[in-house]
């Protein structure tokens, strides 16, 4: 299916989730609500995977990036494959340092995570279907 195809086709919201590669929803991907969404830096210290960034959505945010990146498939196929795009709205985002600190230092997942609300910087990657989907978080 192409690119443009998928432009004809309505969007979804159920499958929300289909908008973003396995690895970027399970690496950089907090769902809950608001409530839920105070306790995303403790469940975002315990992770034990080597990502300084998650972004945190609500189930209505979810949908409208998953929305975004449906209506820009045109657009993520006429650009280089390393093209970085940027999302149009904003979104909780909890960070980390990257650097290791020295071992006399907390661990990477005793470090405190920092809060904002921002626009993030994204790449995405095809398919098999055709469909362009958000694959790495770019900042």
């Amino acid at each position: 299916m192409k690119s443009t195809e998928l432009m004809t086709n309505k969007f979804n919201p159920g499958d929300a989730q289909t908008w973003f590669s396995s690895k970027f929803w399970k690496d950089h991907v907090f769902v809950g609500d608001a409530l839920q969404k105070k306790k995303a830096e403790t469940v975002f210290q315990r992770r034990d995977v080597k990502v300084s960034s998650v972004v945190c959505l609500n189930r209505a945010e979810l949908v409208t990036l998953a929305g975004e990146v449906h209506k820009r498939q045109t657009e993520f196929a006429r650009a280089s494959v390393h093209s970085k795009f940027t999302t149009r709205q904003s979104y909780d985002i909890w960070s980390r340092g990257t650097p290791r600190p020295p071992a006399s230092q907390r661990t990477r997942q005793q470090q405190t995570a920092s809060h904002k609300r921002a626009p993030f910087r994204y790449s995405v990657r095809e398919q098999p279907d055709g469909r362009f989907v958000i694959h790495h978080f770019d900042g």
